[in-house]
This record gives structure tokens, C-alpha cells and sequence, in this order.
């Protein structure tokens, strides 16, 4: 997520509700790197967000994220939006969320094996605050980009395929 405004007080809001229900941090997620490629570009895909509470114990309510369809976010690597990676072909909604399809041409984020998307919120609610499953449901958010990690917020956020490409990385 951008930390912004409504962002901010969201964390802040799930901080407080970590202190008073003695829920302790998550444990970082780590996802194994995946086997070097030749110098050929590679398309990835799978679930870049679902519909399930991350470790930051928030989820997205369906097709709570929007984006241009015109103009798709840019893939980075690790959040960094100065190192962007390739492009994005395709997103869609489906049953189990968010779906991407990439062209991948940097050496390093070929080889990660998670997605990890970032948003700007617009809307939230706070669920379950009465015990320790409390969370935040994001009810809409605007897509800021997709990024390749080796430590995704929401571990079911998994490369899918990894097929070669026809283009080759300069």
C-alpha cells in the first residue's frame, strides 16, 4: 500500500489493534529465488492480490482495486518504481483475484517468485476489532504498481507460470 493519508491511519489503526488484542508481528515471509535464466525475457504470471488477510492483516474486498486499462501500472522490483523490470500484458479478476501476466527483461526479478502489489486506498473498513482476527477490508483502492519480491505481504501471491519469451534482454 502507498502510505498516505487514509493508508497511514488504516496501519495505525491495525498498530493499536495489535497492541490491545497482544497479537504479536508477523513473521516476515521469505519466498525462495527461483533458478537463473539465459539472457531471454520471461513471462510470468499469477495472482498478484486475492481476497484473503495478508500479514499486514489486511484484504481486499473483489474488484476493490482499479487501474487505467489503458495505461497498466508499472512492474519494479521490491517496491523500488526506479528500477522498473519489464511490463504488464495482462490483468483480470478472476475467482482467486487479482491475475497478471508480465514480460520480465531484468536478470534479478526473473528469478523472484511472488508478487506484491501497491495501492493507493481510498476506502476502508476495520473488521473484527473485538478480538485478535481483527483486520482491515479495502473497499477501493487505485493500482499503483506490481511489483517482483522475494518477500510478498500476502504469501498466496505466487508466480504461476514461468514461460520463455520471444524477445531477448539487451
Amino acid at each position: 500500500m502507498a502510505i498516505t493519508g487514509l493508508a497511514l491511519k488504516m496501519r495505525y489503526q491495525l498498530q493499536e489493534l495489535a497492541e490491545r488484542h497482544g497479537v504479536a508481528a508477523p513473521v516476515p515471509w521469505i519466498e525462495p529465488l527461483l533458478p537463473a535464466c539465459d539472457d531471454q525475457a520471461v513471462i510470468l504470471s499469477g495472482i498478484a492480490a486475492d481476497y484473503s488477510i495478508d500479514l499486514s492483516r489486511q484484504r481486499f474486498r473483489r474488484h476493490a482495486l482499479s487501474w487505467l486499462p489503458w495505461q497498466l501500472p508499472p512492474l519494479c522490483r521490491g517496491h523500488d518504481t526506479t528500477k522498473v523490470v519489464g511490463s504488464i500484458n495482462t490483468l483480470t479478476w478472476t475467482d482467486q483475484g487479482l491475475h497478471i501476466a508480465a514480460t520480465v527483461t531484468d536478470p534479478e526479478a526473473i528469478c523472484m517468485s511472488a508478487w506484491s502489489v501497491c495501492a493507493t486506498v481510498h476506502d476502508y473498513e476495520l473488521r473484527d476489532v473485538g478480538g485478535p482476527g481483527f483486520h482491515a477490508v479495502i473497499r477501493s483502492a487505485t493500482l499503483d504498481h506490481v511489483a517482483l519480491t522475494d518477500r510478498p505481504c500476502n504469501p498466496r501471491a505466487r508466480l504461476q507460470s514461468r514461460a520463455a519469451s520471444d524477445c531477448r534482454v539487451l
